[in-house]
């Protein structure tokens, strides 16, 4: 609050150490809900503050894209949510690569809360002009159609099992989470036209829809569910029968 009225413009400085803090703070003491109550509500009022130097901006970003890549997921998902006010607050400042690869980073996180909060960090970002760009676009493309391998399930009344019903490997399993954080990627950038089709936008939607099975890709679909006669004038009719079964799978 002091810092927002501008009464204690020093404190900037210690910013990025606070933010640390602040962050780490409520994994310390699991047991006092008045104190991550309290860390919580103070993350939201730094989060909201416009700063002017590019120095201590600077060092409030590496804070926060440092606690990104924290032990602790409850601190990763903290810093993105955090990420998401501060870097909108901060938007002409705000460091772009950095920020695109740490994002990046946390789509192929091991733990799935983090991974769908990159997407919607992600979202915001390419809303904001800061991730919009083809390149990135087509990584995640790239992912999202990485091989992966399902375990069948095993056959009823007692009979063999399947061969193929082997659990994952910890490659096999990095590939999942791989086509995950491809799918996520995609369904951020499809999320975020939520009012338009850009051309890009029928082949990224028969992408997702061909994962229907995949988790956290629904949205994706149901944002354009209105946008119905627009879909039907632009897109091939191969296209429309892939999304028309989808969507009715999915609502």
């Amino acid at each position: 609050y002091m810092s927002n009225e501008g009464v204690t413009q020093a404190f900037q400085s210690y910013f990025a150490r606070v933010i640390k803090i602040l962050m780490i703070c409520p994994e310390l003491t699991t047991d006092d809900d008045e104190m991550a109550s309290l860390c919580r509500n103070a993350l939201g009022y730094v989060s909201q503050f416009v700063m002017c130097s590019e120095t201590i901006i600077a060092d409030v970003f590496d804070a926060v894209i440092g606690c990104c890549a924290d032990a602790s997921w409850h601190v990763r998902q903290r810093a993105l949510h955090f990420l998401q006010i501060f870097m909108f607050r901060n938007l002409f400042l705000a460091p772009v690569e950095q920020l695109i690869t740490c994002v990046e980073t946390c789509l192929m996180d091991t733990q799935l809360e983090v991974r769908r909060l990159a997407s919607i960090t992600l979202g915001g970002m390419v809303r904001c002009g800061l991730a919009n760009n083809d390149a990135l676009r087509e990584k995640f493309v790239s992912w999202s159609n990485t091989k992966i391998r399902r375990i069948k399930k095993r056959k009823r009344h007692g009979a063999a099992v399947e061969e193929d019903s082997a659990p994952h490997t910890p490659e096999e399993k990095a590939a999942i989470t791989r086509r995950h954080a491809g799918t996520l990627g995609l369904q951020a950038f499809i999320t975020a036209h939520p009012y338009d089709i850009p051309p890009w936008m029928p082949g990224a939607l028969v992408g997702i829809a061909d994962k229907i099975k995949d988790p956290g890709i629904h949205p994706a679909l149901r944002v354009h569910r209105r946008l119905w006669s627009s879909l039907t004038s632009n897109w091939r009719e191969n296209c429309m029968i892939v999304v028309i079964v989808s969507i009715r799978v999915v609502c």
